[in-house]
């Protein structure tokens, strides 16, 4: 890899970390906030920042407080407190999990890979 591939990623590391903190800092100044919203303070594309809202769920600081659009769409909230941090991000990650293993069930993918390795 080339001195300048790697300034590249570490320039689109700095600019992800930027823009969550700039997306997790209009969360906090508002009560409920939505991408769309987003997008039209930040002028961020949508993508980037669904890519952004979903780190910061992982991490357990925003979470969903409400749905719009058929539920296609959700509003996101600020969470102060660690505690809840913390059971945030562990909800999330066996969510992740959970959607993981129905997806490998639903392709089969845990019976081949045992066939692969000839798992009885």
């Amino acid at each position: 890899m080339s001195l300048a591939q790697i300034n590249t990623i570490v320039e689109n590391k700095e600019n992800f970390t930027t823009i969550k903190s700039k997306i997790l800092d209009l969360i906090k100044s508002r009560n409920s906030i939505n991408e769309y919203q987003i997008k039209a303070v930040l002028n961020i594309n949508r993508s980037t920042i669904i890519g952004r809202l979903s780190e910061l769920q992982d991490e357990g600081v925003i979470s969903v407080s409400g749905t719009f659009n058929g539920n296609l769409n959700s509003t996101y909230k600020y969470e102060p407190n660690i505690n809840i941090q913390k059971t945030n991000r562990l909800i999330r990650s066996n969510e992740r999990y959970q959607k993981w293993l129905k997806n490998a069930e639903k392709n089969n993918y845990l019976q081949r890979y045992a066939n692969e390795l000839e798992i009885k």
